[in-house]
This record gives structure tokens, C-alpha cells and sequence, in this order.
């Protein structure tokens, strides 16, 4: 989701090319691990005015994730004035 790091549940850990069919359900780990489904990511886009994308639905790969939670962890350093952090972090984020 733009701008939300929100986990998916799979049928199966197997599948190559996932469709939004293959996830039973959604998890933020932001927000106390709170479990929804599509409707309800349906209806929180619909309050933030963004149009759904078939792609907010479906699970990024491994190198997306870490790559957002990397960017995740910049911001947070970057808020706190921690520079020498921020710097070791966009440098490993270049190496993905």
C-alpha cells in the first residue's frame, strides 16, 4: 500500500506469482498487529482518496520488503538526527 508497510497471509508459501486470491488475510505490524481483509484496505483507501491498483493487493517480494523497511528505518534516524545511521543505511539501500 502507498506509503503503509502492511503484511499479507498466504494460502501457501510455495506459490511463484501470486494473485490477491492467494492471500487470506492482511496484518499491520505498525499498528498492534491488527488483522483486516481486502475490503477493509478497500475502505481505508477509499478515506485517503487514493484509487485501489491491483498491485496494492498483492505481496511484494523479499527485496521490496527489505528495501522499504531500510527506508523505514532512514526516516526514523533521520527524524532523530541520528546522520551517521542515515548515511550507513541509504549506502546499503544503493547495494540492493
Amino acid at each position: 500500500l502507498p506509503k503503509h508497510f502492511i503484511l499479507a497471509y498466504m494460502n501457501d508459501e510455495g506459490i511463484i506469482e501470486p494473485t490477491p486470491s492467494d492471500v487470506l488475510f492482511y496484518i499491520n505490524p505498525y499498528n498492534n498487529g491488527t488483522v483486516f481483509t481486502r475490503h477493509e484496505i478497500d475502505r481505508f483507501l477509499g478515506q485517503l482518496r487514493i484509487k485501489p491498483e491491483p498491485g496494492f493487493y498483492l505481496p511484494g517480494s523479499n527485496i521490496s520488503i527489505i528495501r522499504r523497511v531500510i527506508q523505514h528505518l532512514i526516516q526514523s534516524y533521520r527524524n532523530k538526527g541520528v546522520e551517521k545511521h542515515t548515511a550507513e543505511l541509504e549506502n546499503l539501500l544503493t547495494e540492493l
